[in-house]
């Protein structure tokens, strides 16, 4: 297993290291100025993208706990707890994704505001927030395709995605600048979770609750999002805490209107993690 997983790191990191490359040279093409390329390239990826990433160390921290889990019931051919461990996974990805989303649709632009005194950092991550369950759900199905023993075929799938986001960076940038950035960065996300999703299923055997892992999730963070942010522009009106803190509380709020809201309907409970 080590080859696989040492060969995904180091030529991920060399794919990364080009995709870097690439984007401010084909944002200059697509005419911006050296200074401009550079500048976009900053705002997104100093910016934006680390409030994206910052719900992956849940993620991160499910997927430690979720390699072992499989990896010794695969060793005990416990087919029934690898099943149930998977669903719970994907299910609490795609809730802590969907929240995710709602969050950062909701404030990201106030939050690009406050935090960095920039609007299009704000604007790239309202845009960048429909990544988040993918991304998420993408971490913790490569724990379980590794956790089964199958590490080369997370290997192959993240070159995959990442190759193909490369080329439709070199295609789309030129034409369509920094949004063409964007939409490279979704569909190559969406091709690696894709092809992480056929292997789980191919692989294992589980039960998927749509309604507990999508639907109420996405019905409670729309209507968590409305109150949040309607109370939001009321209060910020009338208070003189700092903006930015301000946001990081109404943030919390959404939360915790969401998980209240998932409790209530049920679509999360105790039973899941017994």
């Amino acid at each position: 297993m080590s080859i696989p997983l040492s060969a995904n790191r180091l030529l991920l990191s060399i794919l990364h290291s080009i995709e870097a490359i690439l984007i401010p040279a084909m944002l200059r093409r697509s005419g911006l100025s050296s200074q401009e390329a550079m500048v976009t390239f900053g705002v997104l990826n100093g910016m934006s993208i680390p409030f994206i990433m910052f719900p992956t160390a849940i993620t991160n921290a499910l997927s430690i706990l979720v390699l072992p889990t499989i990896s010794e019931a695969q060793a005990v051919n416990n087919n029934n707890a690898i099943g149930k461990t998977t669903a719970i996974t994907i299910k609490y990805s795609l809730i802590i994704g969907i929240i995710s989303t709602g969050i950062f649709i909701a404030f990201g632009k106030d939050l690009g505001k406050a935090v960095f005194n920039n609007e299009a950092s704000g604007n790239y991550l309202t845009i960048l927030a429909w990544l988040c369950p993918f991304l998420y759900l993408t971490t913790t199905l490569g724990s379980v395709i590794n956790g089964l023993g199958k590490a080369h075929i997370t290997f192959i799938n993240s070159v995959i995605g990442t190759l193909s986001k490369i080329i439709l960076i070199a295609t789309l940038i030129p034409s369509k600048g920094i949004n063409g950035y964007l939409f490279a960065v979704l569909i190559g996300q969406l091709i690696i979770t894709g092809l992480d999703i056929s292997a789980v299923v191919r692989n294992v055997s589980f039960s998927f609750d749509s309604v507990n892992s999508i639907l109420k999730p996405g019905i409670a963070v729309a209507v968590a999002s409305f109150l949040s942010k309607t109370i939001y522009n009321s209060t910020k009106k009338m208070t003189h805490i700092n903006e930015a803190i301000l946001l990081l509380i109404f943030c919390f709020m959404l939360c915790v209107i969401c998980l209240g809201l998932l409790l209530l309907s049920k679509a999360i409970s105790k039973h899941d993690f017994r």
